[in-house]
């Protein structure tokens, strides 16, 4: 997530420049916390899914937790 450009540079000292360039990071915040949650779930399927696979192979079946 890139920085302010020049054109919006806080140092023009106007506070709803401020307010503009805050809630823009807030939502890019809340974007970047769903992508995270995202790749976790899909991280954890996966490994999920790999420890079963490991288990069918070995003859086990499925695990049972």
């Amino acid at each position: 997530m890139p920085g302010p450009s020049k054109k919006e540079s806080l140092s023009s000292g106007k506070p709803e420049n401020v307010l503009v360039y805050v809630e823009r990071l807030r939502q890019q915040a809340e974007e970047f916390q769903r992508t995270v949650e995202e790749e976790l779930r899909t991280g954890r399927a996966l490994l999920e899914e790999l420890h079963v696979r490991q288990a069918e192979r070995r003859g086990h079946g499925r695990r049972m937790d």
